[in-house]
């Protein structure tokens, strides 16, 4: 989960900076990562990831 974790605050910080290019590289790289959580045994995502997503829409509006 530290893996997914630093590719978070990585997405959130290029978000803020208003870093497009290194945004939507990180969210596919997360989007193969929840990917192959979900193939590999039922696995899901931290329960933080709908949280985290949250903020950022919130951080966004301001």
């Amino acid at each position: 989960m530290d893996h997914i974790q630093h590719h978070l605050r990585l997405l959130r910080r290029a978000i803020r900076e208003g870093n497009r290019p290194a945004s939507s590289a990180l969210a596919g790289d997360l989007a193969d990562i929840f990917a192959a959580l979900s193939d590999d045994e039922g696995n899901s995502p931290s329960t933080a990831i709908p949280r985290f997503h949250a903020n950022l829409l919130e951080e966004g509006r301001q």
